[in-house]
C-alpha cells in the first residue's frame, strides 16, 4: 500500500477515528523500518520473523489507543488556557504506554524475569518510571506536537501589550 493510498483512506474515515489511524499507521511503519534491520537475522532465526510481526502490532495498536484519547479526550484538553497542550501530550502518551504496559509481557512470554519487573506496575519503582516517562514525554510531545490554544495565545499577547505600555 502506498502512502497516498494510505492517506487516501484516513481522510476517508470519520474524524474522530483520523488521529487513532495515523498514530497506529506511523507507529506501525517505524517499527516496521526497525524490523527491517533483523532481515539477516531473519535467516539464521525464523521466530524474529514472527517476533518483529508481533511488535508492529503491538505498536500499531498502541498508536490507535494514542489517537483514540486525543479523539475522546485530548481535543477537548486543548482549550485549556496555558496547559491543555501539555495535558493532551500527557493523555495521549499515556494512552500509548499503557498499552505496551499491559500487553508487551503477553507478546514476549520468554522476556528474562528481570526484564519482566519493567512491566509489573504493582511495583512501586515500575509504576514510577512509568508516571515519570508519561509525563516527560507527555509534556514534550504536548509542546511540540500542539499549537497553543488561540485564546492563550492572546492573553499572553494582550499582556504582554499591557507591560510594555505600563513601563512607557
Amino acid at each position: 500500500m502506498s502512502f497516498e493510498r494510505l492517506f487516501d483512506w484516513i481522510d476517508r474515515t470519520p474524524a474522530w477515528v483520523q488521529p487513532a489511524a495515523i498514530g497506529a499507521s506511523v507507529l506501525a511503519l517505524i517499527v516496521a523500518v526497525r524490523a527491517l534491520f533483523l532481515i539477516p537475522l531473519m535467516f539464521k532465526r525464523p521466530q524474529f520473523l514472527l517476533g518483529a510481526i508481533e511488535a508492529i502490532l503491538a505498536a500499531s495498536a498502541a498508536g490507535a489507543c494514542g489517537g483514540f484519547a486525543y479523539s475522546l479526550l485530548g481535543r477537548r484538553l486543548l482549550q485549556v488556557r496555558w496547559v491543555g497542550r501539555y495535558l493532551t501530550g500527557i493523555i495521549c502518551v499515556g494512552a500509548y504506554l499503557l498499552p505496551l504496559v499491559l500487553v508487551l509481557p503477553l507478546v514476549f512470554p520468554d522476556m528474562p524475569p528481570s526484564d519482566r519487573g519493567a512491566f509489573n506496575l504493582h511495583d512501586p519503582v515500575a509504576r514510577y518510571i512509568w508516571i515519570g516517562c508519561t509525563l516527560f514525554f507527555g509534556l514534550v510531545v504536548g509542546h511540540t506536537w500542539f499549537e497553543a490554544t488561540p485564546r492563550s495565545r492572546h492573553a499572553r499577547d494582550d499582556s504582554s501589550v499591557r507591560r510594555r505600555s505600563k513601563g512607557r
